[in-house]
């Protein structure tokens, strides 16, 4: 009578073979089978995680960008000579302020003719409907009190001036909800503005001729 003896194969149900022909059967080699099932082998071939990651981005949509929100008034408009302008924001707080162009003799009787831009704020409490803030960096933005300022740093009145009009010179963009808009008059001459391109630039047809519009 055959004695047997048991054989597992991988990946192969068990079976008994007669001992006499365990010769004749022989285990898979390592180039024949272990490619396949070799763990360290499946990894080289498969692709490293990064590269896998940057395949699966470059196939996923690409998140939108957020619009910008500019504010629509340019500083043409603001430093034109009679800016007048409102800046409002989503709790419905809202400022007028008003940007004066005075060009003179600066020290005066030098001869030399200095522009300076003068900021002020629609408030009540004093002697005129616009109060005196500073005078404004046409570069920069930035906006200097005086020994006259009614509104020093710190102030809501100096801190949203001097944010709106750095906002408009630097082409900033605006926070959601924020806005800065003219307030129908023409930042030049201060008349109102009627047609549709005027009211779109804040400057009028006779003055953007003038400035070179």
């Amino acid at each position: 009578m055959s004695k047997f003896r048991r054989i597992v194969l991988p990946k192969t149900p068990e079976i008994l073979i007669p001992v006499d022909s365990a010769e004749a059967i022989t285990e898979p080699s390592a180039d024949s089978f272990g490619a396949i099932v070799d763990p360290s082998r499946l990894t080289e071939a498969a692709p490293a995680p990064s590269d896998l990651d940057a395949a699966l981005a470059a196939l996923a949509p690409a998140a939108p960008v957020p619009a910008a929100n500019y504010p629509k008034l340019t500083s043409q408009f603001l430093l034109a000579g009679k800016a007048l302008f409102t800046v409002t924001n989503p709790r419905g707080d809202h400022f007028t302020f008003k940007v004066r162009k005075v060009t003179s003799d600066w020290p005066k009787g030098s001869g030399i003719m200095t522009t300076s831009y003068f900021v002020s704020v629609k408030s009540p409490g004093g002697m005129y409907p616009y109060r005196y803030i500073g005078l404004l960096n046409s570069e920069t933005g930035g906006v200097k009190c005086t020994g006259k300022s009614e509104f020093i740093p710190g102030t809501t009145e100096y801190n949203v001036a001097a944010w709106a009009c750095g906002t408009v010179i630097k082409t900033k963009n605006l926070p959601d909800g924020y806005n800065i808009e003219h307030a129908g008059a023409c930042g030049r001459c201060g008349k109102t503005l009627t047609d549709p391109e005027s009211i779109e630039l804040g400057i009028g047809p006779e003055c953007r001729k003038v400035m070179g519009i």
